[in-house]
């Protein structure tokens, strides 16, 4: 019962144990990106949990992976009631092999800016089919528009051109209820409408920091017309008709000048572009102008998880989005490259920020590390270093994502001393991580994986099991970590 709850939360599953899920619930069991490390702890922690828990009948357990040719299954394993935890086992490596977890994915090289149009032009050009995008954006309850897509050129590349052409103009004012409610009462795939409707929620959330309101008293004006609901919400259903699960994005220009809004003359970026953008990792650009409307800001900071060089991937397939202007300069183009993950290792963006400190007693530093862990820091680390006047003191250093900086940086500022903080982005290249348990003579312990491709080059006892198994059983920790490598080396041999 504690499995099928468990998978409840996760997938789809009936009150009688799996069905046998459509593909539209296949998606929407995979609205979460997830790495290796995601997938295979929560299947072994199921299997886990299953294996205790079996009395009877037969299971075949699986899981939806949404790929660009369709959905697929991945048989991970049977029980059978025969079977009791103390005297089966369940092997997934033999069943789970790390290239079926590889994930399609979608890399975003905004050269020269980014809008809602060329995103939704550079997914076709990817790909996409048009006539299965037409058909899903009717679901909307919007009338009075067509849409084309057609091969345009700008400095002498080519791209495609996806255009919203409205037959009347509209004067109706949206707020962000009324688009939700529109994305709700349509039967576009659950997916889409969950990555539409945050994409929405963020930029009413930007409106409204903007404009100092509720975001109940925004009305979109631009944003909330036909043109802006479809860009958006196409641009989600292009990236499902892809089976894209992960996406990334370059630095994202900004520009200079200013433009004209309903709000009259205001500058680049928009404000609404420059709270979206809050985070994110941008660049001035190369080009005047509006380079990244308030649309792509919305759509490629809700669904980015980094902003930085292109991951390891398999390229399947390059698309380029026309913009409407032809700058003989540089190409106004949109570029997404589509394709697999490269799974014997993970290249992530990271910010180090660190800072000098000879005044301060070493539990603040401490206390400091504590906070900057439990904010979300990936590391914090403290160095002895000796500073000008042949001072003694310590360098400290945290390793964040780009998101977490402004965080990091202020419980720094608030809980030492220093009057400045350093820091540079990096990358940094991590194994594939994944998890098991073994049942040992001291109860279950979970065993850190690390894997280059399908080679597992470590595999280490989780620290806190075996202490807590020490402390309960009245052994020391090394004992226990010897019986869980023991353990878990006789199981890979099998």
């Amino acid at each position: 019962s504690a499995f099928f709850r468990r998978l409840r939360r996760e997938g789809d599953v009936g009150p009688d144990g799996p069905t046998s899920p459509s593909n539209e619930s296949m998606r929407e069991n995979m609205h979460v990106p997830l790495g290796c490390d995601d997938n295979e702890r929560l299947l072994r922690q199921n299997s886990s949990i299953y294996h205790q828990g079996m009395s009877s009948s037969f299971f075949l357990v699986s899981i939806s992976f949404s790929s660009q040719r369709g959905s697929r299954l991945i048989l991970l394993g049977a029980l059978s009631a025969a079977c009791n935890h103390r005297d089966a086992d369940l092997n997934f490596d033999s069943a789970l092999d790390p290239k079926d977890l590889r994930m399609t994915v979608a890399y975003f090289d905004c050269f020269n800016g980014a809008a809602g149009d060329m995103i939704v032009g550079a997914l076709l050009n990817a790909g996409a089919s048009f006539d299965a995008l037409v058909s899903e954006l009717a679901k909307l309850d919007i009338t009075g528009y067509s849409l084309r897509c057609e091969v345009a050129h700008r400095a002498g590349l080519g791209g495609t051109k996806f255009s919203v052409d409205l037959q009347e103009s509209e004067e109706a004012q949206r707020n962000l209820s009324d688009i939700l409610d529109i994305i709700d009462r349509s039967n576009i795939t659950p997916l889409a409408a969950r990555r539409a409707k945050n994409i929405f929620t963020r930029l009413g959330e930007a409106e409204a920091k903007v404009h100092g309101v509720g975001i109940e008293q925004i009305h979109f004006h631009e944003l909330g017309a036909v043109d802006s609901i479809l860009d958006i919400v196409g641009a989600c259903i292009a990236m499902e008709l892809l089976g894209i699960e992960r996406v990334f994005c370059s630095p994202i220009p900004l520009g200079t000048g200013t433009i004209t809004s309903q709000h009259g003359v205001i500058p680049v970026p928009a404000p609404a572009t420059a709270e979206l953008l809050s985070g994110a990792r941008t660049v001035p650009g190369r080009d005047s102008g509006e380079l990244t409307t308030p649309t792509a800001a919305a759509i490629l900071t809700s669904l980015s998880e980094t902003y930085g060089p292109m991951p390891p991937m398999k390229i399947e397939t390059v698309g380029y989005g026309a913009g409407t202007r032809d700058n003989k300069s540089i190409p106004n183009l949109l570029r997404v490259f589509t394709g697999q993950l490269d799974p014997s290792g993970q290249v992530e963006s990271v910010v180090e920020l660190s800072a000098n400190i000879d005044d301060c007693s070493g539990e603040i530093l401490g206390a400091t590390m504590e906070r900057l862990m439990a904010a979300g820091c990936l590391d914090a680390w403290a160095t002895p270093i000796f500073m000008k006047k042949s001072r003694p003191a310590w360098m400290i250093s945290a390793l964040c994502n780009e998101g977490d900086v402004e965080r990091a940086e202020k419980i720094i500022f608030t809980e030492t001393t220093t009057l400045g903080i350093r820091k540079r982005t990096m990358t940094r290249t991590k194994l594939t991580r994944c998890s098991a348990t073994v049942e040992t003579a001291y109860g279950p312990i979970r065993i850190k994986i690390a894997r280059c491709g399908s080679r597992e080059i470590t595999a280490s006892p989780e620290f806190d099991d075996c202490s807590a198994a020490a402390q309960v059983h009245n052994v020391s920790v090394r004992e226990v970590l010897t019986a869980a490598e023991a353990t878990w080396r006789k199981e890979t041999r099998k």
